[in-house]
């Protein structure tokens, strides 16, 4: 993503490097943190083995991603309480990066109750031409066997 940005001037990759820098900082929270931790275990037990009729999800599972998730959800609406998105005054990689899996968040029952910014920026992030035009359907349900 950095690469194929940075061919050409734009926001998504700033050219300053301090904010370049605060990208990777929160491209690198997702893959340590967010992603592992908290929503793509919540993905795959929710809807993944519902899609693949894999069985119920396992309950021990959803209960440590789901307090992952809230630790990592508090992280973000704080983050979020004072500014618009994650880096700068415009979207960036980062922001891209951190939405990717509340794209599925109702699917996965994310418990976004408690985080109002999270939630507010989310929506305003999916909501972009770019992202809103390219989403992935959402996944049917899988049918009884």
């Amino acid at each position: 993503m950095q690469y194929l940005a940075s061919l050409r001037p734009n926001t998504l990759w700033p050219s300053n490097a301090r904010a370049q820098a605060d990208v990777m900082r929160w491209q690198s929270w997702h893959l340590q943190h967010w992603g592992p931790q908290a929503c793509e275990p919540l993905l795959f037990e929710r809807v993944v083995k519902t899609f693949f009729n894999m069985g119920a999800p396992d309950a021990a599972m959803v209960e440590k991603a789901t307090q992952a998730f809230h630790k990592e959800a508090a992280v973000l609406d704080g983050h979020l309480k004072v500014r618009s998105y994650l880096v700068g005054t415009r979207v960036t990689l980062a922001d891209f990066s951190i939405v990717s899996p509340l794209v599925y968040a109702a699917e996965g029952d994310f418990p976004l109750g408690d985080y109002p910014h999270l939630r507010d920026w989310s929506a305003r992030i999916l909501a972009l031409p770019a992202w809103r035009d390219s989403a992935p359907p959402s996944p049917p349900a899988a049918e009884a066997a």
